[in-house]
């Protein structure tokens, strides 16, 4: 149950808005009734004349014609001066009964925002009664259920996000924990790799240095002009040249080979 609440500020009242549309209506008919007077004076002043000009100017015609036309064109002057009297009239008229239906208008808007207020004062002084303050229980009961309501279910939608938020977080974390586990073991096989790797270089390094050491130290043989400059029996050394090929090189088998030109 809300109070009524007035959007329309009431102008002061004053005698000219008071003032009962039986004055307008009675204006109008004094302005008609004084247009009607007029024109039944004009009338009988016309008819008293035609009269006179009938009964005096009997005798002479031409004076008769002359004198009935000028009085035909005064009546027609006067008739015009009456309708157009007629009209201004109608027209003060119509302004008057408009100003009179804005007043009462006027009046009767300040007579409903006055008994607006007085109901108003009357709602607000009824308040204290008990009917009313049972009802404002009730409902300020229905409004703690609803708000318990809300405050419920919204808690429960914030829950619900944040459980789904710590799986997402969870799932995002065992992710990374795959990804950094396999990270870790395909470094640890390529450094596996390297090591072994490093350790063949290592061995064959270690075979070519005690190669070129036995090689070293073997007696030189002096060549014959018809004696070739190496024995035909024993294996021959492969010396890689430039290009990474390994040749034969029966005439410098003393050569020292460095270990890096060996291809795995």
């Amino acid at each position: 149950m809300g109070l009524f609440w007035c959007s329309y500020v009431p102008r002061p009242i004053t005698r000219s808005i008071l003032r009962p549309a039986a004055e307008y209506n009675a204006e109008i008919l004094r302005i008609t009734n004084e247009t009607r007077k007029k024109q039944t004076t004009e009338n009988k002043r016309y008819a008293t004349s035609k009269a006179y000009y009938r009964k005096h100017l009997a005798k002479s015609p031409q004076n008769l014609a002359i004198a009935l036309s000028t009085l035909d064109t005064q009546a027609a002057n006067a008739a015009a001066r009456i309708k157009s009297l007629s009209s201004r009239l109608k027209t003060v008229a119509l302004g008057i009964r408009r100003q009179a239906t804005e007043a009462i208008n006027e009046y009767r808007l300040c007579r409903l925002a006055l008994l607006r207020e007085d109901l108003e004062t009357r709602l607000i002084r009824k308040a204290e009664d008990s009917r009313l303050r049972e009802y404002l229980q009730d409902r300020a009961l229905q409004l703690r259920q609803q708000h318990h309501l809300v405050t419920s279910r919204l808690q429960e939608s914030l829950q619900a996000e944040k459980l789904q938020q710590q799986q997402e977080t969870e799932s995002l974390r065992q992710q990374h924990h795959q990804v950094v586990s396999r990270l870790q073991e395909i470094i640890q096989t390529r450094n596996l790799q390297q090591h072994q790797k490093t350790e063949a270089l290592h061995q064959q390094h270690q075979v070519v240095v005690s190669r070129l050491k036995e090689i070293r130290s073997r007696p030189k043989e002096t060549t014959s002009r018809y004696k070739p400059a190496f024995d035909k029996n024993r294996p021959p050394l492969l010396v890689p040249n430039r290009g990474g090929v390994h040749t034969h090189d029966p005439g410098h088998t003393s050569q020292q080979l460095h270990p890096s030109s060996y291809i795995l």
